[in-house]
Parts: structure tokens; sequence; C-alpha cells
């Protein structure tokens, strides 16, 4: 139906991140903030996509930020 309409459905805080690939166009980022890690949905050339943001260890013990899709 969001299809049809063409209208998608953007929620957030139900703790489980969703993107779904039926034809509700239904997303969900999660409950977004976690103490090490975000989930976003983010937006790019008309194409959302369910990310999620968080700090890993390089083998040198740096820290660094890394992206990751979900």
């Amino acid at each position: 139906m969001a299809r049809e309409n063409e209208r998608v459905l953007i929620t957030g805080h139900t703790y489980r991140p969703v993107v779904s690939q039926d034809v509700s166009g239904y997303m969900n980022t999660g409950s977004s903030v976690h103490p090490y890690l975000i989930t976003c949905i983010e937006i790019e050339n008309e194409v959302l996509t369910l990310v999620k943001w968080y700090m890993d260890a390089g083998t040198n013990g740096n820290l660094f930020v890394e992206r990751s899709p979900l």
C-alpha cells in the first residue's frame, strides 16, 4: 500500500531495526542509540539504507568509527 501511494513509513525506538523487503514500505531504526553504536537510516540518491555506526579497535589498539549497512 505504501508503494502504491508512493509513501514510506519510517519509525524508531522499537529495539529491532527493520527494513521491509515486501511492499509495505516500512523501515524502523530500532532504538537507534546504544552504548557503543547508533543505527540510522541514510538517504542518498532517493535510496534508503539502514546502517549502524559503531566503535571498533584496530590491531594497534586505536579506536575508530566503522559504518556497516544492515
